[in-house]
Protein backbone atom coordinates (compact mmCIF):
# COMPACT_ATOMS: atom_id res chain seq x y z
CA UNK A 1 0.00 0.00 0.00
CA UNK A 2 1.21 3.26 -0.66
CA UNK A 3 -0.11 6.90 -0.62
CA UNK A 4 0.12 10.60 -2.25
CA UNK A 5 0.57 13.71 -0.27
CA UNK A 6 -1.63 16.21 -1.68
CA UNK A 7 -1.48 19.76 -0.91
CA UNK A 8 -4.47 22.26 -1.30
CA UNK A 9 -4.31 26.05 -0.84
CA UNK A 10 -7.03 28.71 -0.68
CA UNK A 11 -6.89 31.30 -3.09
CA UNK A 12 -10.68 32.48 -2.31
CA UNK A 13 -12.04 32.47 0.80
CA UNK A 14 -14.00 28.90 1.50
CA UNK A 15 -16.87 28.29 3.79
CA UNK A 16 -16.65 24.00 3.91
CA UNK A 17 -20.37 23.53 5.25
CA UNK A 18 -20.13 22.54 8.78
CA UNK A 19 -23.43 20.94 10.96
CA UNK A 20 -25.33 23.93 12.64
CA UNK A 21 -28.59 24.60 14.09
CA UNK A 22 -27.89 28.35 13.67
CA UNK A 23 -30.19 30.35 10.92
CA UNK A 24 -28.44 33.34 10.96
CA UNK A 25 -24.53 32.64 10.50
CA UNK A 26 -23.60 29.48 8.42
CA UNK A 27 -20.23 28.38 10.12
CA UNK A 28 -17.37 26.65 7.98
CA UNK A 29 -15.25 23.34 9.37
CA UNK A 30 -11.79 23.57 10.12
CA UNK A 31 -10.27 21.47 7.16
CA UNK A 32 -11.63 19.41 4.09
CA UNK A 33 -13.40 16.35 4.47
CA UNK A 34 -12.07 13.39 2.50
CA UNK A 35 -15.65 13.35 1.00
CA UNK A 36 -14.58 16.48 -0.57
CA UNK A 37 -11.59 15.65 -1.57
CA UNK A 38 -13.12 12.44 -3.53
CA UNK A 39 -14.98 14.69 -5.45
CA UNK A 40 -12.40 17.54 -6.14
CA UNK A 41 -10.34 14.71 -7.93
CA UNK A 42 -13.41 13.22 -9.62
CA UNK A 43 -14.32 16.11 -11.21
CA UNK A 44 -10.65 16.57 -12.60
CA UNK A 45 -10.51 12.96 -13.59
CA UNK A 46 -14.06 13.34 -15.46
CA UNK A 47 -12.91 16.25 -17.32
CA UNK A 48 -9.18 15.07 -18.20
CA UNK A 49 -10.45 11.98 -19.15
CA UNK A 50 -13.18 13.16 -21.10
CA UNK A 51 -15.91 11.24 -19.77
CA UNK A 52 -18.73 13.34 -19.33
CA UNK A 53 -21.87 11.97 -17.88
CA UNK A 54 -21.00 8.71 -18.66
CA UNK A 55 -17.89 8.23 -15.79
CA UNK A 56 -20.24 5.57 -13.97
CA UNK A 57 -20.07 2.98 -16.78
CA UNK A 58 -15.84 3.44 -16.62
CA UNK A 59 -14.31 0.77 -14.82
CA UNK A 60 -11.06 2.66 -14.18
CA UNK A 61 -13.27 5.39 -12.59
CA UNK A 62 -15.32 2.70 -10.05
CA UNK A 63 -12.78 0.95 -9.40
CA UNK A 64 -10.50 4.48 -8.40
CA UNK A 65 -13.17 6.32 -6.82
CA UNK A 66 -15.61 3.72 -5.20
CA UNK A 67 -13.63 0.61 -4.36
CA UNK A 68 -9.79 0.45 -4.03
CA UNK A 69 -9.10 4.30 -3.27
CA UNK A 70 -9.34 5.96 -0.07
CA UNK A 71 -9.27 10.11 -0.08
CA UNK A 72 -8.03 11.02 3.21
CA UNK A 73 -9.08 14.79 4.88
CA UNK A 74 -6.81 17.72 3.73
CA UNK A 75 -5.97 19.41 7.80
CA UNK A 76 -4.97 22.92 8.22
CA UNK A 77 -1.00 22.22 7.44
CA UNK A 78 1.91 24.28 9.25
CA UNK A 79 5.04 24.50 7.39
CA UNK A 80 4.03 21.70 5.53
CA UNK A 81 2.90 19.59 8.00
CA UNK A 82 -1.15 18.06 8.04
CA UNK A 83 -2.06 18.82 11.61
CA UNK A 84 -4.33 15.87 13.58
CA UNK A 85 -7.14 16.01 16.00
CA UNK A 86 -5.68 15.74 19.60
CA UNK A 87 -6.06 12.51 21.17
CA UNK A 88 -8.81 12.79 23.75
CA UNK A 89 -6.46 10.93 26.08
CA UNK A 90 -4.16 14.02 26.22
CA UNK A 91 -4.93 16.56 29.18
CA UNK A 92 -3.12 19.78 30.44
CA UNK A 93 -2.30 21.60 33.38
CA UNK A 94 -4.34 24.71 33.94
CA UNK A 95 -1.21 26.11 35.52
CA UNK A 96 1.30 25.28 32.85
CA UNK A 97 2.36 23.52 29.69
CA UNK A 98 2.77 20.39 31.41
CA UNK A 99 0.77 17.39 29.85
CA UNK A 100 -0.39 14.58 30.34
CA UNK A 101 -1.79 11.17 28.68
CA UNK A 102 -4.13 8.76 30.19
CA UNK A 103 -2.97 5.99 27.91
CA UNK A 104 -0.09 5.88 30.53
CA UNK A 105 -1.65 6.87 33.75
CA UNK A 106 -4.65 5.25 35.76
CA UNK A 107 -6.25 8.31 36.46
CA UNK A 108 -6.08 12.10 36.22
CA UNK A 109 -3.97 14.11 38.25
CA UNK A 110 -5.96 17.37 40.34
CA UNK A 111 -5.29 20.55 38.40
CA UNK A 112 -5.88 18.75 34.87
CA UNK A 113 -8.42 19.42 32.20
CA UNK A 114 -8.70 17.93 28.66
CA UNK A 115 -7.27 19.32 25.23
CA UNK A 116 -9.56 19.30 22.09
CA UNK A 117 -9.14 21.27 18.45
CA UNK A 118 -6.03 20.13 16.11
CA UNK A 119 -2.68 20.29 16.74
CA UNK A 120 0.98 19.48 15.35
CA UNK A 121 3.92 18.10 16.94
CA UNK A 122 7.20 20.68 17.09
CA UNK A 123 10.31 19.46 18.98
CA UNK A 124 8.35 16.94 21.04
CA UNK A 125 5.77 19.56 21.99
CA UNK A 126 2.20 19.98 21.60
CA UNK A 127 0.99 23.15 19.06
CA UNK A 128 -2.42 23.98 18.97
CA UNK A 129 -2.85 25.12 15.19
CA UNK A 130 -5.75 27.61 14.27
CA UNK A 131 -7.64 28.50 10.96
CA UNK A 132 -7.98 32.45 10.22
CA UNK A 133 -11.33 33.21 9.59
CA UNK A 134 -13.88 35.44 8.08
CA UNK A 135 -17.57 36.64 8.93
CA UNK A 136 -19.49 38.10 5.56
CA UNK A 137 -22.66 39.54 5.57
CA UNK A 138 -24.75 38.87 3.08
CA UNK A 139 -28.02 40.02 1.43
CA UNK A 140 -30.85 38.14 -0.35
CA UNK A 141 -31.38 39.86 -3.59
CA UNK A 142 -33.02 37.18 -6.05
CA UNK A 143 -35.34 39.50 -8.20
CA UNK A 144 -34.63 41.84 -10.74
CA UNK A 145 -35.89 44.59 -8.63
CA UNK A 146 -34.44 43.59 -5.73
CA UNK A 147 -31.29 43.55 -7.35
CA UNK A 148 -31.76 47.45 -8.98
CA UNK A 149 -32.62 48.72 -5.59
CA UNK A 150 -29.98 47.24 -4.00
CA UNK A 151 -31.72 46.00 -0.85
CA UNK A 152 -33.71 42.63 -0.09
CA UNK A 153 -37.93 43.50 0.09
CA UNK A 154 -38.53 40.56 2.53
CA UNK A 155 -35.27 41.36 4.81
CA UNK A 156 -33.94 38.22 4.59
CA UNK A 157 -30.05 38.35 5.67
CA UNK A 158 -27.58 35.88 6.30
CA UNK A 159 -23.68 35.74 7.07
CA UNK A 160 -21.43 33.19 5.97
CA UNK A 161 -18.06 32.58 8.61
CA UNK A 162 -15.19 31.65 6.23
CA UNK A 163 -11.24 30.53 5.67
CA UNK A 164 -9.33 32.88 4.42
CA UNK A 165 -7.08 32.55 1.40
CA UNK A 166 -3.95 31.94 1.65
CA UNK A 167 -3.77 29.03 4.00
CA UNK A 168 -2.64 25.63 3.54
CA UNK A 169 -4.23 22.38 3.82
CA UNK A 170 -2.61 18.57 3.65
CA UNK A 171 -4.63 15.35 3.43
CA UNK A 172 -3.33 12.05 1.40
CA UNK A 173 -4.48 9.42 -1.24
CA UNK A 174 -3.64 5.83 0.00
CA UNK A 175 -3.88 2.63 -2.43
CA UNK A 176 -2.34 0.16 -4.78
CA UNK A 177 0.49 1.44 -6.84
CA UNK A 178 -0.80 0.57 -9.62
CA UNK A 179 -3.91 2.17 -8.82
CA UNK A 180 -2.34 5.45 -7.93
CA UNK A 181 -0.36 5.73 -11.23
CA UNK A 182 -4.01 5.53 -12.79
CA UNK A 183 -5.28 8.11 -10.76
CA UNK A 184 -2.12 10.31 -11.42
CA UNK A 185 -2.44 9.46 -14.85
CA UNK A 186 -5.59 11.33 -15.30
CA UNK A 187 -4.23 14.65 -13.43
CA UNK A 188 -2.70 17.73 -14.85
CA UNK A 189 0.85 16.83 -13.83
CA UNK A 190 1.68 20.84 -12.72
CA UNK A 191 -2.04 21.03 -10.15
CA UNK A 192 -4.94 22.16 -11.03
CA UNK A 193 -7.68 24.71 -9.81
CA UNK A 194 -10.55 23.08 -8.55
CA UNK A 195 -13.54 24.77 -6.40
CA UNK A 196 -15.40 23.63 -2.98
CA UNK A 197 -17.19 24.02 -0.40
CA UNK A 198 -20.59 26.86 -0.73
CA UNK A 199 -20.49 29.35 -2.72
CA UNK A 200 -18.20 27.96 -4.89
CA UNK A 201 -19.28 29.37 -8.45
CA UNK A 202 -19.99 32.57 -6.93
CA UNK A 203 -17.82 34.29 -4.44
CA UNK A 204 -15.93 32.04 -2.40
CA UNK A 205 -14.28 28.48 -2.96
CA UNK A 206 -11.35 28.87 -5.39
CA UNK A 207 -8.21 26.18 -4.44
CA UNK A 208 -5.12 25.26 -5.88
CA UNK A 209 -4.49 21.55 -5.85
CA UNK A 210 -0.80 20.24 -6.12
CA UNK A 211 -0.06 16.11 -5.99
CA UNK A 212 3.15 14.69 -4.42
CA UNK A 213 4.84 11.39 -5.70
CA UNK A 214 3.95 7.94 -4.94
CA UNK A 215 5.67 6.99 -2.03
CA UNK A 216 5.62 4.28 0.60
CA UNK A 217 3.64 4.56 4.07
CA UNK A 218 5.53 4.97 7.02
CA UNK A 219 5.74 1.78 9.17
CA UNK A 220 4.55 1.44 12.71
CA UNK A 221 7.26 1.66 15.53
CA UNK A 222 7.55 -1.98 17.12
CA UNK A 223 6.17 -1.90 20.72
CA UNK A 224 8.03 -2.40 23.28
CA UNK A 225 5.54 -3.95 25.44
CA UNK A 226 2.01 -5.72 24.81
CA UNK A 227 0.53 -2.41 23.92
CA UNK A 228 0.06 -0.44 20.89
CA UNK A 229 -1.32 3.09 21.20
CA UNK A 230 -3.30 3.82 18.10
CA UNK A 231 -5.57 7.31 17.42
CA UNK A 232 -8.25 7.73 15.28
CA UNK A 233 -7.48 10.17 12.21
CA UNK A 234 -10.72 10.45 10.91
CA UNK A 235 -14.05 9.56 12.01
CA UNK A 236 -15.06 5.58 12.73
CA UNK A 237 -18.26 4.65 11.24
CA UNK A 238 -19.40 0.91 12.60
CA UNK A 239 -19.95 -1.33 9.66
CA UNK A 240 -23.03 -2.45 11.14
CA UNK A 241 -23.91 0.98 11.75
CA UNK A 242 -24.80 0.69 15.38
CA UNK A 243 -22.76 2.08 18.72
CA UNK A 244 -24.14 1.00 22.11
CA UNK A 245 -20.09 1.39 23.33
CA UNK A 246 -17.11 2.50 22.13
CA UNK A 247 -15.35 -0.29 23.33
CA UNK A 248 -17.27 -2.82 21.29
CA UNK A 249 -17.54 -0.86 18.27
CA UNK A 250 -13.83 -0.96 18.60
CA UNK A 251 -13.66 -4.21 19.22
CA UNK A 252 -15.87 -5.51 16.52
CA UNK A 253 -13.84 -3.16 13.44
CA UNK A 254 -10.89 -4.48 15.14
CA UNK A 255 -11.42 -7.69 15.99
CA UNK A 256 -11.12 -9.09 12.35
CA UNK A 257 -7.59 -7.64 11.97
CA UNK A 258 -5.69 -10.62 14.23
CA UNK A 259 -6.12 -13.13 15.86
CA UNK A 260 -5.67 -12.91 19.93
CA UNK A 261 -5.77 -8.79 19.60
CA UNK A 262 -7.78 -6.88 22.76
CA UNK A 263 -9.02 -3.66 22.97
CA UNK A 264 -8.69 -1.51 26.30
CA UNK A 265 -8.38 2.33 27.63
CA UNK A 266 -10.83 3.63 25.28
CA UNK A 267 -11.47 7.45 25.07
CA UNK A 268 -13.94 8.55 22.70
CA UNK A 269 -16.72 10.37 22.16
CA UNK A 270 -19.65 9.91 19.58
CA UNK A 271 -20.43 12.33 16.58
CA UNK A 272 -22.84 12.25 14.16
CA UNK A 273 -22.08 12.10 10.06
CA UNK A 274 -24.38 13.59 7.51
CA UNK A 275 -23.23 15.71 4.35
CA UNK A 276 -25.50 17.29 0.84
CA UNK A 277 -24.84 15.43 -2.24
CA UNK A 278 -24.97 17.44 -4.99
CA UNK A 279 -25.73 14.82 -7.07
CA UNK A 280 -28.80 13.98 -5.51
CA UNK A 281 -30.13 16.74 -4.11
CA UNK A 282 -29.85 15.66 -0.83
CA UNK A 283 -28.44 14.60 2.05
CA UNK A 284 -27.15 11.28 2.67
CA UNK A 285 -28.67 9.33 5.86
CA UNK A 286 -27.53 10.85 9.28
CA UNK A 287 -24.72 7.98 10.80
CA UNK A 288 -23.48 7.79 14.13
CA UNK A 289 -19.20 7.53 14.55
CA UNK A 290 -16.64 7.61 16.98
CA UNK A 291 -15.13 11.12 16.59
CA UNK A 292 -11.50 12.19 15.17
CA UNK A 293 -9.71 11.81 18.28
CA UNK A 294 -10.31 8.79 19.73
CA UNK A 295 -7.89 6.80 20.90
CA UNK A 296 -7.00 3.14 22.13
CA UNK A 297 -5.03 0.39 22.87
CA UNK A 298 -4.79 -2.96 21.35
CA UNK A 299 -2.95 -5.62 22.67
CA UNK A 300 -1.29 -8.92 21.94
CA UNK A 301 0.71 -11.01 24.31
CA UNK A 302 3.68 -10.35 21.16
CA UNK A 303 4.04 -8.37 18.31
CA UNK A 304 5.56 -9.94 15.04
CA UNK A 305 6.78 -7.99 12.24
CA UNK A 306 3.55 -10.25 10.26
CA UNK A 307 1.28 -8.60 13.02
CA UNK A 308 2.50 -4.75 12.31
CA UNK A 309 2.21 -5.07 8.88
CA UNK A 310 -1.89 -6.50 9.48
CA UNK A 311 -2.46 -3.76 11.42
CA UNK A 312 -1.06 -0.91 9.32
CA UNK A 313 -2.77 -2.13 6.30
CA UNK A 314 -6.06 -1.92 8.69
CA UNK A 315 -5.04 1.20 9.80
CA UNK A 316 -4.29 3.04 6.12
CA UNK A 317 -6.88 0.80 4.08
CA UNK A 318 -9.18 1.92 6.56
CA UNK A 319 -11.98 0.31 8.92
CA UNK A 320 -15.81 0.50 9.12
CA UNK A 321 -17.67 1.73 6.77
CA UNK A 322 -17.00 4.82 3.81
CA UNK A 323 -13.45 4.44 3.65
CA UNK A 324 -12.88 5.28 0.14
CA UNK A 325 -14.31 8.97 1.78
CA UNK A 326 -11.17 8.69 3.88
CA UNK A 327 -13.54 7.46 6.81
CA UNK A 328 -11.95 4.80 9.51
CA UNK A 329 -7.82 6.21 9.22
CA UNK A 330 -6.25 5.20 12.28
CA UNK A 331 -2.21 6.33 13.02
CA UNK A 332 -0.62 5.52 15.90
CA UNK A 333 0.42 7.48 18.67
CA UNK A 334 3.53 7.31 20.77
CA UNK A 335 1.78 9.03 24.14
CA UNK A 336 5.01 10.75 24.68
CA UNK A 337 4.21 14.25 24.47
CA UNK A 338 4.58 16.07 27.43
CA UNK A 339 4.70 19.76 26.92
CA UNK A 340 2.96 22.18 25.32
CA UNK A 341 4.10 24.30 22.88
CA UNK A 342 2.97 27.65 21.62
CA UNK A 343 0.12 27.98 19.28
CA UNK A 344 0.78 28.29 15.55
CA UNK A 345 -1.47 29.17 12.22
CA UNK A 346 -2.05 27.47 8.97
CA UNK A 347 0.28 28.81 6.90
CA UNK A 348 2.07 27.49 3.79
CA UNK A 349 5.78 27.79 4.98
CA UNK A 350 8.09 29.26 7.12
CA UNK A 351 6.82 32.44 8.77
CA UNK A 352 8.65 35.35 7.66
CA UNK A 353 10.20 37.10 4.78
CA UNK A 354 11.24 33.21 3.19
CA UNK A 355 7.61 32.23 2.83
CA UNK A 356 6.77 33.39 -0.20
CA UNK A 357 9.10 31.25 -2.23
CA UNK A 358 9.50 30.24 -5.80
CA UNK A 359 6.77 27.90 -7.77
CA UNK A 360 2.97 27.36 -6.41
CA UNK A 361 3.29 29.65 -4.20
CA UNK A 362 3.92 32.50 -5.69
CA UNK A 363 1.30 31.78 -8.56
CA UNK A 364 -1.20 31.60 -5.37
CA UNK A 365 -0.12 34.54 -3.99
CA UNK A 366 -0.12 36.26 -7.38
CA UNK A 367 -3.90 35.10 -7.18
CA UNK A 368 -5.24 36.72 -4.06
CA UNK A 369 -3.10 40.39 -4.84
CA UNK A 370 -4.81 40.32 -8.46
CA UNK A 371 -8.05 39.89 -6.03
CA UNK A 372 -7.31 42.26 -3.89
CA UNK A 373 -6.31 44.98 -6.66
CA UNK A 374 -9.95 44.09 -8.29
CA UNK A 375 -11.59 44.43 -4.74
CA UNK A 376 -10.08 48.15 -4.85
CA UNK A 377 -10.84 49.24 -8.07
CA UNK A 378 -14.67 48.09 -7.22
CA UNK A 379 -14.24 50.37 -4.12
CA UNK A 380 -12.80 53.21 -6.15
CA UNK A 381 -15.44 52.92 -8.05
CA UNK A 382 -18.78 52.89 -5.69
CA UNK A 383 -17.26 55.87 -4.18
CA UNK A 384 -17.08 57.51 -7.51
CA UNK A 385 -20.67 56.49 -8.38
CA UNK A 386 -21.62 58.35 -5.17
CA UNK A 387 -19.83 61.28 -6.44
CA UNK A 388 -22.01 61.76 -9.40
CA UNK A 389 -25.37 60.96 -7.80
CA UNK A 390 -26.26 64.61 -8.14
CA UNK A 391 -25.47 64.67 -12.08
CA UNK A 392 -26.68 61.46 -13.07
CA UNK A 393 -30.38 61.78 -12.20
CA UNK A 394 -32.80 59.52 -14.92
CA UNK A 395 -29.85 58.74 -16.51
CA UNK A 396 -30.39 54.70 -16.26
CA UNK A 397 -30.38 54.26 -19.94
CA UNK A 398 -27.41 55.76 -20.55
CA UNK A 399 -25.61 53.18 -18.13
CA UNK A 400 -27.80 50.35 -19.17
CA UNK A 401 -26.22 51.02 -22.41
CA UNK A 402 -22.72 51.64 -21.21
CA UNK A 403 -23.00 48.25 -19.61
CA UNK A 404 -23.96 46.42 -22.85
CA UNK A 405 -21.14 48.48 -24.90
CA UNK A 406 -18.68 47.14 -21.95
CA UNK A 407 -19.47 43.36 -22.28
CA UNK A 408 -19.17 41.20 -19.67
CA UNK A 409 -15.66 39.80 -20.18
CA UNK A 410 -12.70 41.26 -20.17
CA UNK A 411 -9.49 40.64 -22.39
CA UNK A 412 -6.10 42.65 -22.84
CA UNK A 413 -7.16 44.97 -24.91
CA UNK A 414 -10.85 46.18 -24.16
CA UNK A 415 -10.03 49.92 -23.71
CA UNK A 416 -9.29 50.02 -27.25
CA UNK A 417 -12.36 47.84 -28.21
CA UNK A 418 -14.91 49.85 -25.92
CA UNK A 419 -13.39 53.40 -26.49
CA UNK A 420 -13.76 52.57 -30.32
CA UNK A 421 -17.72 51.83 -29.49
CA UNK A 422 -17.99 54.45 -28.03
CA UNK A 423 -16.61 56.39 -30.64
CA UNK A 424 -18.80 54.85 -32.89
CA UNK A 425 -21.96 55.36 -31.55
CA UNK A 426 -21.21 58.79 -30.57
CA UNK A 427 -20.21 59.34 -34.39
CA UNK A 428 -23.56 58.45 -35.13
CA UNK A 429 -26.02 60.16 -32.70
CA UNK A 430 -24.04 63.35 -31.79
CA UNK A 431 -26.57 65.71 -30.72
CA UNK A 432 -28.48 62.56 -29.13
CA UNK A 433 -29.07 62.40 -25.02
CA UNK A 434 -26.03 59.59 -24.83
CA UNK A 435 -23.46 62.15 -26.92
CA UNK A 436 -24.87 65.07 -24.68
CA UNK A 437 -24.40 62.98 -21.00
CA UNK A 438 -20.97 61.63 -21.82
CA UNK A 439 -19.78 65.15 -22.20
CA UNK A 440 -21.09 66.28 -19.35
CA UNK A 441 -20.50 63.99 -16.83
CA UNK A 442 -16.72 63.29 -15.33
CA UNK A 443 -15.09 61.67 -12.71
CA UNK A 444 -12.26 63.31 -10.92
CA UNK A 445 -11.84 66.21 -13.77
CA UNK A 446 -12.35 64.04 -17.08
CA UNK A 447 -14.91 63.80 -19.06
CA UNK A 448 -16.80 60.18 -19.88
CA UNK A 449 -16.24 61.06 -23.81
CA UNK A 450 -12.45 61.56 -23.16
CA UNK A 451 -12.08 58.48 -20.70
CA UNK A 452 -13.45 56.79 -23.23
CA UNK A 453 -12.24 57.78 -26.49
CA UNK A 454 -8.82 59.45 -25.85
CA UNK A 455 -6.52 56.64 -25.07
CA UNK A 456 -3.52 58.60 -23.76
CA UNK A 457 -6.37 60.20 -20.90
CA UNK A 458 -5.38 58.87 -17.41
CA UNK A 459 -7.59 56.71 -15.51
CA UNK A 460 -9.64 58.27 -12.62
CA UNK A 461 -8.58 55.18 -10.38
CA UNK A 462 -4.54 55.59 -10.50
CA UNK A 463 -4.13 58.47 -8.42
CA UNK A 464 -6.21 56.00 -5.78
CA UNK A 465 -4.15 53.11 -6.45
CA UNK A 466 -0.90 54.60 -6.14
CA UNK A 467 -1.93 56.56 -2.93
CA UNK A 468 -2.88 52.43 -2.03
CA UNK A 469 0.03 51.13 -2.77
CA UNK A 470 2.46 53.97 -0.55
CA UNK A 471 0.77 53.04 2.47
CA UNK A 472 3.15 52.39 4.84
CA UNK A 473 1.11 49.74 6.88
CA UNK A 474 0.04 47.31 3.80
CA UNK A 475 3.31 46.63 2.62
CA UNK A 476 1.96 45.85 -0.82
CA UNK A 477 5.16 46.80 -3.09
CA UNK A 478 7.04 44.61 -0.23
CA UNK A 479 4.24 41.51 -1.22
CA UNK A 480 4.66 42.53 -5.37
CA UNK A 481 8.48 42.42 -4.86
CA UNK A 482 8.85 38.87 -3.17
CA UNK A 483 6.71 37.35 -5.57
CA UNK A 484 8.73 39.52 -8.78
CA UNK A 485 4.75 40.92 -9.77
CA UNK A 486 4.87 44.75 -11.08
CA UNK A 487 1.00 46.35 -11.54
CA UNK A 488 2.45 49.58 -13.95
CA UNK A 489 0.02 52.23 -14.19
CA UNK A 490 -0.58 51.23 -17.86
CA UNK A 491 -1.08 47.62 -16.90
CA UNK A 492 -4.29 48.81 -14.64
CA UNK A 493 -5.45 50.90 -17.14
CA UNK A 494 -6.37 48.01 -19.19
CA UNK A 495 -7.53 44.33 -19.66
CA UNK A 496 -9.56 43.07 -16.20
CA UNK A 497 -8.74 46.22 -14.18
CA UNK A 498 -10.26 48.24 -17.01
CA UNK A 499 -13.18 46.10 -16.99
CA UNK A 500 -13.84 45.79 -13.65
CA UNK A 501 -13.83 49.58 -12.50
CA UNK A 502 -16.22 50.52 -15.34
CA UNK A 503 -18.25 47.87 -14.76
CA UNK A 504 -18.81 48.28 -10.88
CA UNK A 505 -19.06 52.05 -11.83
CA UNK A 506 -21.56 51.58 -14.38
CA UNK A 507 -23.47 49.46 -12.23
CA UNK A 508 -23.75 51.69 -9.06
CA UNK A 509 -24.53 54.28 -11.15
CA UNK A 510 -27.65 53.09 -12.81
CA UNK A 511 -28.70 51.84 -9.18
CA UNK A 512 -28.26 55.36 -8.02
CA UNK A 513 -29.63 57.22 -11.12
CA UNK A 514 -32.46 55.00 -10.67
CA UNK A 515 -33.09 55.49 -6.86
CA UNK A 516 -32.80 59.43 -7.87
CA UNK A 517 -35.69 59.06 -10.48
CA UNK A 518 -37.32 57.17 -8.31
CA UNK A 519 -37.54 59.91 -5.18
CA UNK A 520 -38.78 62.63 -7.94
Amino acid sequence: MKHIKVTITAVDSLVITASSGNSVLTPSGDYISGTMLRGIFAGEYIREKKLGTEAHKDKDFKRLFFENVNFVDAMPSHNGVASFPVPFSVMKDKASNKLMDMLKEDKPRPGYKNVRGLAVVEDNKLCSISVNKNILFHMSRSSEQERISGRSSDGQIFNYESIDPGQQFVGEIIGGEDDLAQLLSGMPSDGFTAHVGRSRFAQYGTVQVQLGKIEDIHHLNTPTGKELFIRALTPLIPSTGIITSADQAIMEMCGNILDGIKVSKVFASVVAIDNFVNIWGMKRPRVNALGAGTVFVLEKDEWTAEDLRKVESAMFGGIGQRTQEGFGQLRGWQADVYEKGSDVLCIAGNQGDDILISGMAKDITARVVEKFVLEQLKQYAYDDAVNLKSSIKGKTHLFARLLQELGNEPHDNIRQMFGETVEKTLNERKHSPYAKALKLISVNGNHFEDLFTDFSCKMPYIDKWNETMSRSDLKMKDLLNKIDMQISDEEISNGKYFHDYWYWLFHYCRKLSARKKEAR
